[in-house]
């Protein structure tokens, strides 16, 4: 079976073997999910759109070559078919199958096939069609298996209603909808504190991710089930020592960045990440520790109410204190101030600006000396561009449990779980539930936002009867 929607990899019973990260990898991967004959000129518009043509078919065998070497260390070298016109790789796949259930209506395994997007987390330098291809499938599959659990969501019990609200979240973490269920759902169960808290954490994150504020409709779902009054809190006499907003974890993300900052010719680093990963919190410390490197400041500009370059031009030069005139060159006023100045642009939530990165384009050639850090869902896709994939904080691993409270201490996800679920109950301790706590972290993926969310649970149960809930369908 080949894995499209986890880890990538090719796994039978007693062995599996990894989707390397490599073109031959990626032909492998796109023509898994074809699943029929694939024309060799469909092959080379994708992966050498711009190279002649001799060199393009060269490029093409060689890689088919190197992708037969890769199925036969898997052991299905003969499932890649290759004559002259066309091209045909028959395996099954994960995607294959959610199709399929997709097709067929059936829940129980749509819940279990999708755990993530396809080819999640994967970037594609070089391959500016392939990654278009990707994400466009990937956004498609996603709507597909939403819309899916929304329908299962009309008729599922509170409990399994529960459940899906929590997938939904962990696929997108600003799901509305989602969290409309899952509040719905706990105050149908009489977790009232619990539907309170999640309601709080949603507020909060948004405000935080978008600077927005909950829909009408949500607002007035938390009216209904008697939430606004926020949920009850604590005040005990000694506050845990880290901050509610503390930041944990990163420490390996952050010295990589670090150090492509220092890089020469770096103008343009995009932070790509699904929501609620982090890539907004990890902006913001970042800009903390390289403040000292920009002599000229450190500029934060919000795009969530931003939807095409212009505007986000606009916002750019209003935080930079330009007052344009009427007709003026926007751009070319924001290029000036920026050249020859040490600043830091920071432009938050960039995935939904048209023309972003061709804007930004446009002022690193006109600025040479212009930084930018962008966090953004999706690439940039322009040649300054230097990518960095976000995941989830590191997890213990799930082969046994965490020998002492050290060593758990020594992974972001449990961290961030504990700082946080002690921010809401002084009394929670992490060293009497220290295996729950640790298949808990595992099962969110180790995303902050799922681990906050988590964390408020705690407050009024503990790790293992969050993990029993989860588990329930």
């Amino acid at each position: 079976m080949l894995h499209l929607l986890q880890t990538p990899r090719w796994s039978v019973p007693g062995a599996q073997h990894d989707l390397p990260a490599t073109l031959p990898g990626w032909i492998v991967a796109f023509l898994a999910l074809q699943g029929d004959w694939v024309s060799r000129d469909r092959l080379l518009v994708l992966f050498w759109p711009d190279a002649g043509s001799a060199e393009a078919h060269n490029s093409l065998r060689a890689n088919l070559h190197r992708a037969r070497q890769l199925l036969g260390a898997w052991g299905i070298a003969d499932q890649l078919l290759a004559e002259r016109r066309r091209v045909r790789l028959t395996v099954p796949s994960d995607v294959a199958n959610l199709r399929a259930a997709l097709a067929a209506g059936n829940d129980e395994e749509i819940r279990a096939l999708y755990v993530r997007p396809l080819l999640d987390g994967m970037a594609f330098a070089g391959f500016a069609a392939f990654q278009e291809w990707v994400e466009l499938e990937r956004a498609a599959l996603q709507v597909r298996w939403r819309e899916a659990l929304l329908g299962q969501l009309a008729a599922a019990t509170p409990p399994r209603a529960l459940d899906l609200a929590r997938r939904l979240l962990a696929a997108d973490a600003l799901d509305e909808r989602a969290v409309a269920q899952q509040i719905t759902a706990l105050s149908t169960l009489g977790r009232g504190r619990e539907a309170a808290l999640a309601y709080a954490a949603y507020c909060q994150r948004l405000q935080h991710d978008l600077g927005a504020e909950p829909s009408s409709t949500l607002r007035a779902v938390a009216q209904r089930l008697g939430l606004l009054d926020g949920p009850p809190t604590t005040s005990p006499a000694n506050r845990p020592c880290a901050p509610r907003d503390a930041f944990i974890g990163r420490d390996v993300e952050l010295a990589q960045l670090q150090a492509v900052f220092r890089q020469p010719g770096v103008q343009i680093v995009t932070l790509v990440g699904p929501g609620g990963v982090g890539k907004s919190r990890l902006a913001r410390e970042l800009c903390t520790r390289l403040a000292a490197q920009f002599a000229d400041g450190v500029h934060w500009v919000a795009l969530s109410n931003v939807v095409d370059a212009d505007d986000a031009l606009a916002r750019l030069a209003a935080v930079l204190g330009l007052v344009p005139a009427a007709g003026s060159d926007v751009s070319r006023q924001v290029a000036g101030v920026l050249t020859g100045r040490t600043r830091l642009l920071v432009l938050d939530n960039g995935e939904q600006v048209a023309g972003l990165g061709d804007q930004l384009a446009k002022l690193a050639a006109a600025a040479p000396d212009m930084r930018c850090l962008v966090t953004s869902r999706t690439p940039l896709k322009v040649a300054q561009e230097r990518r960095f994939a976000l995941d989830g904080l590191a997890c213990p691993p799930d082969d046994g449990s965490v020998a002492s409270l050290a060593e758990a201490r020594g992974f972001g996800a449990l961290r961030l779980l504990e700082a946080r679920a002690q921010s809401l109950d002084a009394d929670f301790d992490l060293a009497t539930q220290l295996d729950a706590c640790a298949a808990l972290v595992r099962r969110m993926g180790g995303w902050p936002l799922a681990i906050e969310i988590a964390a408020t649970l705690l407050a009024a149960q503990s790790a293992a009867e969050v993990l029993a809930d989860l588990a329930q369908t």
